[in-house]
């Protein structure tokens, strides 16, 4: 039912994603990092939240900045190789596209939730 759901709401390349999600969701991985402005000073802070696969790259990063400010953005690439050590040209996640809005903050939560649940709280550590 949830599919039926997913289909219905989303579209086919998001339905991609959220798939992916599901079939990885063992090999998230957390990160945190400071954002720097251009003349080097920290400006905010960077929850990253990623899967790594043989042939893809999902990454959603949710920054905090101290004026109560934040952004939302992801990204699904292609990171299959070939023996040239060149991406595919072929390939439609060739370049890295960051995506923002409402499907943004679906991504990032969704995989900080798996994370949690087999990780526990990173803020909490």
């Amino acid at each position: 039912m949830a599919n039926i759901f997913q289909q219905i709401r989303y579209t086919p390349f998001e339905c991609e994603i959220l798939d992916f999600i599901k079939e990885n969701k063992k090999s998230i991985e957390y990160d945190k990092d400071t954002e720097f402005s251009e003349n080097g000073y920290p400006v905010g802070t960077k929850h990253i939240v990623r899967i790594w696969n043989d042939t893809r790259r999902l990454e959603a990063c949710l920054t905090k900045y101290p004026n109560s400010n934040s952004s939302m953005r992801y990204f699904f690439t292609c990171n299959d190789v070939d023996k040239n050590k060149t991406f595919c040209k072929l390939c439609p996640l060739y370049d890295i596209n960051y995506k923002y809005g409402k499907f943004a903050y679906k991504v990032y939560t969704k995989m900080l939730n798996h994370y949690i649940r087999q990780h526990g709280c990173p803020v909490c550590r």
